[in-house]
């Protein structure tokens, strides 16, 4: 595996990558202020005066050095790595010449070296605070970087996009809701100004740090199955792909849907077993791994005033990541292939074994050692809390997990093999290949493993366990969901981002679970038993689902006292000038006295306690009078709200220290949580059932 990290395109990619990383982190380090912030600031107006600053500061001096002699490098392996794309792409002639010995690729190289020489003459520019001619230099050197990418980008999609164009398209049609949820996820959390909030709030509640790690498993393994059944209802005919059902409730018809690919020869089962598409699959949960570094990544930056761009810094990892598994994807391909194949050599065979038995076997250790590093860290947070240290903590535990799903998704077919069991062999016969198995009880230097818990992998290789164990998972998250309807306080103790995952894990197992069946029951002919299932899913559901979304829109129309506010008691309208005369007089009516007219910005919740505590203060300085004589309070979003908040504690409670207690019990609830539990649970069903009299219980009640 590292030898084919280190060799052509991917060692001169990953050579680029870490090279992107120390310039990242020379960047961040030279940061002298915020105007000049990078090494090559580009303020080429005031050149000379912003390098002398820079010669003035020992450390930047320092760093500003070290980033030319590193970008040079940067740009070198840049150039090379896309000479090795051209090269190893078919040669078209652009400029013809006696015998085409001009090529697109001789002419990039040209430009190439040009590009490269005139960044190195930038580079003497700026350590030189050379200012004459440096627009022009500047503007030459992007000009030639612009023709390199016309290059790569003219190879990329000649030899990699257009071919493979028909893959991806499909990859994205039936991949599309686990896109849209992996979007959710990242927009709920990055498009709200108060986003980071949720992120620094996870490292106050270990709990909740470690129900983030197990949930995001348990998300990114549906994410990438799931697909695979729109896959089938697309691109999977029934001469390549059948489905099946588990025992398991199969008396009633809703026993669990599996697939099992058939006809491997065929032409029908080549053209459905496309491995762009499936390789793009498996990289869905990578994504949601990714978004999830980008989101601690902008946090970190922001909270923490880092000084490098996460935007960037994510980019690099998902491209590291990727290639590693893609090279694990080609090692896994290279074993299929060799054990299947008939003319391979036994001595072939036997190395591919077990090899295969050793990097399968250390599966349950890196499980075991990834998992405890969460937990670890975890209770660790009781101590440290949100720091630069439990941050850096959380990153490495987020590309342990990351690597945890990529080293799961290449062994999980060899689990079967590896830690073979005789009680699971007599059970699921159907999956295994019998020529492979005979190579690993054949071949295997080392007999199989007499551990318990190991031998339970084994049942992971097969799809109706797999299925199970994600149902568990998914009915766990349904029993907490519910749980958090009925008793809202609950949902307080729950970071908003676990309740948003744990309602994506469900409403996508519900809507797959009832997909599956129906195209399960598409699929086969009138059974002799479970008839009324074979109707209900074939008819019935898409019918009903029809039915729903009808009512659903008619009655949304409807008049519903969900979100209706309780009226407090009132004396009527009062007439302005009895409103107004006793704010402008004292008691005595002597002489005027101030009048207060309040307007309040908006900004969430921070608005709202911001508004509660500051009328508090100013409550507790005035002895009680200066909401006796305010005259106006108006406020928009966050400061409406704070306005309300306060006028309703003033309504309820008369004494100041009430109040104090009130507030603070505002300002450490969890609000969120219990918005976000009722918004996608209790409130949205309510929301259609216009006849019932709910009096204003909805989430703010």
């Amino acid at each position: 595996m590292i030898q084919r990290l280190l060799k052509g395109a991917n060692f001169l990619l990953l050579s680029w990558a870490s090279l992107s990383l120390l310039l990242i982190f020379c960047i961040a380090c030279f940061r002298m202020n915020g105007y000049i912030t990078h090494p090559q600031h580009g303020y080429l107006d005031n050149f000379e005066y912003i390098n002398f600053l820079i010669a003035q500061d020992p450390q930047a001096y320092t760093y500003f050095w070290i980033y030319f002699i590193l970008d040079f490098f940067w740009a070198a392996t840049l150039l090379l790595l896309i000479d090795y794309i051209l090269r190893k792409g078919r040669k078209k002639t652009i400029v013809q010449r006696k015998k085409d010995d001009f090529t697109d690729h001789t002419l990039y190289r040209y430009v190439a070296v040009f590009a490269l020489w005139f960044d190195v003459l930038e580079a003497i520019m700026y350590l030189s605070n050379i200012s004459k001619s440096v627009d022009l230099v500047v503007g030459i050197k992007i000009g030639l970087y612009i023709i390199c990418f016309l290059f790569l980008l003219y190879a990329l999609l000649k030899e990699y996009v257009i071919p493979k164009v028909k893959s991806i398209l499909r990859f994205l049609v039936t991949s599309i809701l686990s896109l849209f949820f992996i979007l959710i996820v990242y927009a709920l959390v990055m498009a709200m100004p108060q986003g980071g909030t949720l992120i620094v709030e996870l490292f106050y509640s270990p709990p909740n740090m470690v129900l983030l790690f197990f949930s995001l498993t348990f998300l990114t393994v549906m994410i990438s199955h799931f697909p695979v059944y729109n896959d089938i209802w697309l691109y999977g005919k029934p001469t390549c792909v059948e489905l099946k059902m588990s025992r398991l409730f199969e008396s009633i018809g809703l026993g669990i849907i599996y697939y099992n690919t058939i006809n491997h020869g065929s032409t029908d089962a080549k053209s459905y077993n496309d491995q762009i598409v499936k390789n793009l699959r498996r990289s869905l949960g990578i994504l949601l791994y990714i978004a999830l570094f980008n989101i601690f990544l902008s946090t970190g930056a922001r909270y923490f005033e880092f000084s490098y761009d996460a935007q960037s810094l994510t980019i690099l990892l998902l491209l590291i990541v990727l290639v590693i598994y893609y090279q694990y994807g080609e090692v896994y391909n290279s074993w299929k292939s060799t054990l299947e194949h008939p003319f391979a050599s036994t001595k072939d065979k036997q190395k591919v074994v077990n090899d295969i038995i050793r990097y399968v076997s250390k599966f349950p250790v890196y499980f075991i050692f990834s998992t405890l590093f969460v937990i670890g860290i975890s209770l660790w947070m009781y101590r440290i809390e949100w720091s630069r240290l439990s941050f850096v903590l959380v990153c490495i535990a987020l590309g342990l997990q990351t690597f945890l799903y990529i080293y799961f998704k290449i062994a999980r077919t060899y689990f079967k093999y590896v830690f073979f069991s005789e009680k699971i062999y007599d059970e699921h016969q159907e999956m295994y290949n019998k020529e492979v198995l005979n190579h690993f009880q054949t071949l295997r230097n080392s007999p199989p493993t007499t551990i318990t818990v190991y031998k339970w992998l084994g049942h992971l290789s097969n799809n109706v366990k797999y299925l199970v164990s994600m149902r568990f998972i998914g009915i766990v998250s349904f029993v907490i969901i519910t749980g958090l309807n009925l008793f809202p306080k609950l949902a307080t103790y729950f970071n908003p981002i676990n309740i948003i995952i744990l309602y994506i894990a469900l409403y996508y197992s519900i809507a797959m679970i009832i997909f599956k069946h129906i195209l399960y029951y598409h699929r086969t002919g009138i059974p002799e038993k479970k008839r009324f299932a074979w109707e209900l899913f074939r008819y019935g559901i898409p019918v009903l689902l029809l039915l729903v979304v009808g009512l659903a829109i008619y009655f949304s129309s409807k008049e519903n006292d969900l979100h209706q506010l309780s009226m407090v008691d009132d004396t009527g309208p009062m007439p302005y000038k009895e409103f107004v005369d006793p704010l402008l007089k004292n008691a005595d009516g002597s002489k005027k006295q101030n009048v207060f007219f309040v307007g309040s910005y908006g900004g969430g919740l921070k608005a709202n306690l911001w508004n509660l505590l500051l009328f508090h203060e100013l409550e507790r300085l005035s002895a009680g009078k200066f909401m006796e004589n305010t005259l106006v309070l108006s406020g928009v979003s966050g400061g409406a709200v704070g306005i309300g908040n306060y006028a309703s504690l003033g309504h309820n409670f008369s004494s100041l220290d009430k109040i104090d207690q009130q507030i603070t019990i505002i300002g450490r609830s969890n609000v969120l949580s219990g918005e976000l539990t009722y918004l996608l649970g209790k409130d949205w069903i309510r929301e259609y059932i216009p006849f019932m009299d709910h009096k204003g219980t909805d989430r703010s009640y």
